[in-house]
């Protein structure tokens, strides 16, 4: 059976997709050795699986490889990164740069499947600008995302990501606690921690606070209209522009609302709605009160 994570995610087997050069600290190698001798140990029925790649062709051979395993067993990876990173992506041994965009894209059909189910850890420094890539109007590529917004030295990504893993796989611990120490090993390197509903919500509570700018005002309407105008053949655009402009607060609910279904795959697997509550009324509310 899956493991199943109190805060709403499962997964089968952990993949560690090895992108370090030869010629350096083994951080992949060394994190797969820590988590398969945990899991012997206890006998556990979990796996945990290292690929090493050299250039872009066999990393997106092996995130095929991931995504066609899932479509053939149903097994639903956990995906953890080590390489060189930078605020624009992740390099490969080759020299060449994967960029985070064309990562996200890969990552995001392995989600489709998954059922929005993909967490993603990453030891890579600076990976955790990922995250500037997800677009809310799209299926998200994760449902979370752990991974450093700085430098980060490499015996200390080993130390704090087998920590991690280990009371992840825990059955008596929960993924707060694994959270909580990981922070404490990592003594102060500063990693984000997002989950994809966390992130709609950021970006819907930014939407609601600047909702009174006008240049957010125009950029909603404007998008509103881009969608609308499929539907409204041979009205003018002066006047569609106004109609919506005059309905934009009643309408605001109804777009926030199909965005999180589409970015949350509410709409293609309706019983995700139970594990990703949205109310959009209700976060402008809060947000009005602070």
């Amino acid at each position: 059976m899956p493991k199943k994570i109190k805060l709403g995610f499962k997964s089968d087997y952990i993949a560690i997709i090895d992108l370090v050069p030869e010629d350096e600290l083994q951080t992949g190698r060394k994190l797969e050795e820590n988590i398969n001798d945990y899991i012997n140990e206890y006998e556990l029925k979990y796996a945990c699986e290292l690929y090493k790649c050299v250039d872009r062709s066999q990393f997106t051979d092996t995130l095929n490889t991931i995504k066609q395993r899932l479509i053939d067993t149903g097994k639903i990876p956990l995906i953890h990164i080590e390489g060189h990173g930078s605020k624009e992506g992740i390099s490969t041994p080759d020299k060449d740069i994967i960029l985070w965009s064309d990562l996200f894209k890969l990552l995001r059909e392995i989600n489709l499947l998954a059922q929005n189910n993909l967490f993603v850890s990453s030891g890579a420094c600076l990976s955790g600008y990922a995250m500037k890539e997800v677009k809310i109007l799209e299926p998200s590529p994760l449902v979370c995302l752990l991974a450093p917004v700085q430098e980060v030295q490499a015996g200390k990504v080993i130390d704090a990501f087998s920590v991690f893993y280990k009371l992840f796989l825990n059955p008596d611990e929960d993924l707060n606690n694994a959270i909580d120490r990981f922070h404490k090993e990592t003594e102060g390197t500063e990693y984000l921690f997002i989950w994809a509903q966390q992130f709609f919500n950021n970006g819907a509570r930014s939407y609601f606070l600047n909702r009174f700018n006008a240049k957010a005002r125009q950029c909603l309407l404007e998008a509103q209209l881009s969608v609308a105008m499929k539907n409204i053949r041979g009205a003018l655009l002066s006047v569609a522009r106004k109609y919506f402009k005059k309905n934009m607060k009643s309408s605001i609910y109804k777009i926030l609302t199909k965005s999180h279904k589409k970015f949350m795959m509410i709409d293609i697997y309706p019983e995700n709605a139970d594990r990703f509550p949205f109310n959009a009324q209700e976060l402008e509310e809060s947000v009005r009160k602070k």
